[in-house]
């Protein structure tokens, strides 16, 4: 009996350990931000657009203010870090700069990345619309 409870126990953290790989894996992202779905061949004269360099990315580095990036792409997690599961000291020696090494660190549910997607601004030194950006910071997480 102890032998099929050791095989059960093993077993079953091998396949906890292949999830976690699975799960923690750089799959190549297949939904798009809300700056790729944009069609950047605007006619529209007063459309105004905001490069997101590092520069601009370090000025976001408040709690009522604040923009990270997670490998080269870009978020706008003001909205979200009073809830942040984890607590706000989890996110905000981030704002303002690169998050990619916390992040990946820690598993995180397939929910949690789902909101990250809403939040996604665009990538690193990639030019969006002012609006669609105000969109994103503007967005009631609550919402559908």
């Amino acid at each position: 009996m102890k032998k099929i409870i050791i095989f059960c126990i093993l077993f079953s953290l091998i396949i906890a350990f292949f999830v976690f790989l699975y799960l923690s894996s750089n799959r190549p992202e297949t939904e798009k931000s809300v700056a790729q779905e944009i069609n950047f061949k605007s006619e529209n004269p007063t459309d105004k657009y905001v490069l997101l360099d590092k520069n601009l990315i370090a000025e976001h580095n408040k709690i009522d203010d604040c923009w990270l990036y997670i490998d080269d792409s870009v978020y706008v997690v003001t909205s979200f870090i009073q809830s942040h599961s984890g607590g706000q000291e989890k996110i905000l020696p981030f704002c303002g700069g690169d998050a990619t090494t916390a992040f990946k660190s820690r598993i995180h549910s397939a929910g949690a990345k789902l909101l990250l997607k809403r939040l996604n601004i665009g990538k690193i030194d990639q030019q969006v619309l002012v609006d669609e950006v105000e969109k994103v910071k503007n967005d009631d997480l609550l919402s559908p």
